[in-house]
Formats: structure tokens, sequence, C-alpha cells
């Protein structure tokens, strides 16, 4: 069994963990995860989490915005500008992190 191994090319080591490192790398290719492999498949769950997050995100300042908007008895120009200002602060367009990022098409 070694020297069949050392035949075909592969270096041959006795350390058990090096033994089962061998086996897994001859399997890898039956570990389909998808066309592109395991950092597809990660960088695709990144993906939908992100996406998902924003959708959260974006729900909760909708409802948040919502409240604000249905709260004074009678709409004046004050509660129109205050309500601009809390959907500004809401979206986080007000913090120093969204300040340095001005190309941001949310914002706008």
């Amino acid at each position: 069994l070694h020297a069949g191994r050392a035949a075909q090319g592969g270096l041959f080591s006795a350390a058990p963990h090096h033994a089962a490192l061998q086996r897994l790398a001859e399997h890898a290719p039956s570990f389909s995860l998808g066309a592109g492999g395991p950092l597809q498949a990660y960088r695709s769950r990144q993906l939908r989490l992100r996406q998902q997050k924003d959708r959260l995100q974006q729900e909760e300042v909708f409802e948040k915005s919502m409240n604000f908007l249905m709260a004074p008895q009678r709409w004046t120009y004050g509660s129109m500008a205050a309500y601009q200002r809390k959907l500004l602060e809401l979206m986080g367009a007000t913090g120093w992190r969204r300040r340095f990022s001005a190309d941001d098409p949310s914002v706008k």
C-alpha cells in the first residue's frame, strides 16, 4: 500500500493526520457544493444573509417612519421637516460613516 502511493508520485507520511488529510483530498471532488465549490457556496450564503438583513432593516425603517408620520394630529410644515429628519436618522444618513460615503444611492 505504501509503495503504491509513493509510486504514484504521492508523498507518504506515517502521521495519522496526514493519512486522514490525504483521504479527504482524494474524496474532495465528491463533496459537491454547487458549480463553484465551497467558496462559491460561502459567497452566495453571505449574499443571501446580507440581502435578508437589508430587507429586515428596510421593513423596520418603514414601520418606524409610518408610526412617526401618523403621530401628530395636524400635518404642518414643521411636521414634514421633522419627518424628513427622522427618516434620515432611521436610515443612518446622519452618521459619520454615511457622511463619508456620500455616493450611497439610498440617501439621495
